[in-house]
């Protein structure tokens, strides 16, 4: 490719990349001042732009914003990852795991309820509700409560209404029991379940954030009460870098949330 052609190219990208991150409409002269383009050059490659469907422009105002071509490539990068979510989780979890020694699972939301995506057992292996695949009892979910402490009130209650499960004497079973928990998890910034599923185990969760800047899934690190009593701080500082890299991962725009 010949200077005069990367060159062309790597304005014509800086140009696209002006209207972030909120695609205000800009014009010409606006553009021009902002990148230190000269103005001849950025009217140029904005009539390219819009020509190909990358930029679309105001018929009253002249201005220029994002296109549907933009829209369709963003579109088809988040169902790509969406599709291969588990392909890219699965290194992120097999780490923590390592790095732990504990046992680690993926809980995603599926419609009204959670599935057990993926679970890799620890040095020290331990029993979890349900097997890969399988709905969990969403009452009881450490990865679930994680999702919910940072979700829309609507997609908590549509959960409220559904029957619990109490697989433990410790088991959370009214809402008003949940959505106390439910603020506790907001203001720790990760989910504790202590003993509802199995007594003496402890599952700490951490939510994964996609595109839409809501919760997808949930991270969840499973051990022995006594092992996560002894190092829970360190084990929580694993498990949300964990979430925190892999809501990169499904383009989550952490300053949208101020994650």
């Amino acid at each position: 490719m010949s200077p005069d052609k990367s060159n062309a190219i790597e304005k014509a990208l800086r140009i696209l990349s002006a209207f972030l991150p909120d695609n205000r409409e800009s014009g010409t002269v606006e553009i021009s001042q902002k990148l230190g383009f000269h103005k001849a050059t950025v009217s140029r490659i904005l009539q390219t732009l819009t020509g190909e469907g990358y930029l679309r422009q105001n018929p009253e105002t002249r201005k220029f914003a994002l296109g549907e071509t933009v829209v369709r490539l963003g579109n088809a990068a988040i169902n790509s990852s969406r599709k291969g979510r588990l392909a890219m989780a699965r290194p992120y979890l097999e780490a923590l795991r390592d790095r732990s020694g504990q046992t680690v699972t993926m809980e995603v939301l599926i419609g009204d309820h959670v599935m057990l995506a993926y679970a890799v057992a620890g040095a020290r292996p331990v029993h979890v509700a349900g097997s890969e695949g399988s709905f969990l009892p969403w009452n009881v979910a450490a990865g679930l409560r994680a999702m919910l402490a940072f979700s829309t009130e609507s997609t908590v209650c549509r959960f409220l209404s559904q029957p619990v499960v109490k697989l433990s004497p410790r088991a959370i079973t009214t809402p008003e029991q949940y959505l106390a928990d439910l603020e506790a998890t907001r203001k720790r910034g990760y989910s504790a379940e202590r003993g509802e599923i199995n007594i003496g185990i402890t599952a700490l969760g951490a939510p994964v954030y996609g595109a839409s800047n809501q919760p997808e899934c949930a991270v969840v690190l499973v051990g022995p009460d006594y092992d996560i009593e002894k190092s829970e701080t360190e084990y929580v500082t694993m498990l949300k870098d964990t979430a925190s890299r892999m809501s990169r991962e499904l383009f989550f725009d952490e300053s949208a949330v101020g994650f």
